[in-house]
């Protein structure tokens, strides 16, 4: 354990708050988690995470993240419901240039939905953390700080406990968040805020929860039906979570806005550029009312840039760094950036406050850039979208969305870039030189009008009567590219 390092407190006590908790807790004597809501002790929905009715699955990195804060978490989130499914091959995606052959990539995020994830979680962090202190039902109202000529140091919060109105420790989390209110409270101790990056697409979503009906043709467990920019600005999405059930998910891009009434939410389901998703919920049971959610923002604020002199306090999760929800990057981000929390006390023991906390910013910065950079760099592709578009956007553009097309006709196209996406993979992956010739064979046997490959279509109505317009050069779904049960 380093010097002086006795009482930590993390503000916010949600997904990043507890595996932050548990990732620096063999670092200090004491952690006291300061949480505004009640937390539930089993797997239901809560005021302070409106994200839990809507889809959600853990990439490939949050997994990895996860299992190394909570050893043999992975296993009990199986055993809880949670399940892998294979994105190629288990997966209906009619991608902007029509419907993909189904083909398994390996590629096998965690699907589940966010209350059984933070459930499975807080029950792992009060059970791990001997030395965890959890103020439920609480509200910060400040943070108490000593300043010595520039050097500002964060010593502790204030909140409205009736037997903890001042806390104090050794450093000071911030978890809580986009609503954070930290920087407001360092605002009024003359503290400028780090600068800030947002890039908005002014997205939105709804959702619902269903019980498909039964039908032992569906070889497929998820259904994903893509927008095109500039002007096809509806999604919808489907994706398979414990206990047999599912969730719906339609999204829109550039003020978009699915609604949140009955009829409007059919509407929005049926206007699709397929009604394949619309005739399975047509047969559903739904099991939840419809939720809303439009605050999809992405949001940076550069801690790592920061040129305050502040110690004793750091922020992670969505306060820190917010992604749009859309792309599902947010928990496996702030289980890493936790990590990187626990590393940087453990890589320096002896680190003063102020140089801990620049030493955490920047770490935790390395490791969201690519997430925020694939993030930020889907939603600039709308017109209407609030951001500074970065140098060669377009050619950058131009050369994904080759990649992307040419993956859907060669399925070993997407085994070597689908691990960026989930955030294991490094981007410099797309200049391969295999990759390249990969996606140049493709390209130049569309250019001579050649279908890659020559097998009887798929005898499935359900998609084969219901592309989007087709491209001369599409693939049509194929019998031996369908996944055996």
């Amino acid at each position: 354990m380093g010097n002086n390092r006795s009482h930590a407190i993390v503000i916010g006590g949600g997904f990043a708050g507890l595996c932050a908790t548990k990732a620096m807790s063999r670092h200090f004597e004491r952690v006291t988690v300061v949480e505004r809501d009640h937390l539930p002790r089993v797997a239901e929905h809560r005021s302070g995470v409106p994200q839990s009715h809507h889809v959600h699955a853990l990439l490939l990195r949050g997994s990895r993240e996860l299992e190394r804060t909570f050893p043999g978490i992975a296993d009990e989130l199986i055993a809880a419901g949670a399940s892998r499914m294979d994105l190629g091959g288990e997966l209906a995606y009619c991608s902007e240039f029509g419907w993909v052959p189904p083909v398994g990539v390996g590629i096998t995020p965690m699907v589940l939905s966010r209350i059984l994830l933070e459930s499975v979680v807080r029950a792992r962090a009060l059970s791990d953390v001997a030395n965890l202190h959890l103020l439920e039902g609480t509200r910060l109202t400040g943070l108490v700080t000593e300043r010595n000529g520039d050097h500002l140091r964060v010593v502790g919060v204030k909140t409205n406990h009736p037997e903890h109105r001042e806390l104090r420790g050794d450093l000071v989390v911030d978890a809580s968040g986009r609503s954070s209110k930290c920087l407001a409270f360092l605002a009024a101790d003359g503290v400028a805020e780090p600068p800030i990056e947002m890039v908005d697409a002014h997205s939105g979503y709804a959702s619902r929860f269903y019980e498909l009906a039964p039908d032992e043709n569906r070889w497929w467990r998820g259904m994903l039906i893509e927008g095109k920019a500039p002007t096809r600005r509806r999604w919808g999405l489907l994706m398979p979570i414990e206990h047999g059930r599912c969730v719906v998910t339609l999204g829109g891009v550039n003020g978009e806005y699915p609604p949140a009434d009955e009829p409007g939410f059919m509407e929005y389901l049926n206007s699709l550029p397929t009604r394949a998703l619309a005739r399975e919920i047509a047969r559903a049971k739904p099991l939840s009312k419809i939720h809303a959610h439009r605050s999809l923002y992405n949001r940076a604020r550069h801690f790592e840039r920061w040129t305050e002199r502040v110690g004793g306090f750091v922020t992670l999760g969505d306060a820190a760094v917010a992604f749009n929800a859309t792309y599902g990057q947010g928990m496996s981000m702030a289980a890493t950036a936790a990590n990187a929390l626990g590393d940087t006390l453990g890589t320096y023991p002896d680190a003063d406050a102020f140089a801990l906390t620049q030493r955490f910013h920047k770490a935790q910065w390395a490791h969201l850039k690519t997430a925020w950079q694939i993030a930020s760099g889907a939603d600039l592709e709308w017109p209407g979208t609030e951001g500074k578009r970065p140098f060669a956007f377009g050619l950058k553009l131009a050369l994904a969305a080759t990649v992307v097309r040419a993956s859907h006709e060669l399925p070993q196209i997407k085994r070597l870039y689908a691990p960026i996406y989930q955030l294991v993979g490094s981007p410099w992956t797309l200049v391969r030189p295999d990759l390249v010739a990969l996606v140049a064979y493709a390209g130049l046997r569309r250019s001579l009008g050649r279908p890659l490959v020559r097998l009887p279509p798929i005898d499935c109505p359900t998609f084969a009567q219901d592309h989007l317009p087709p491209l001369q050069e599409q693939a049509p779904l194929h019998a031996s590219l369908q996944p055996r049960a």
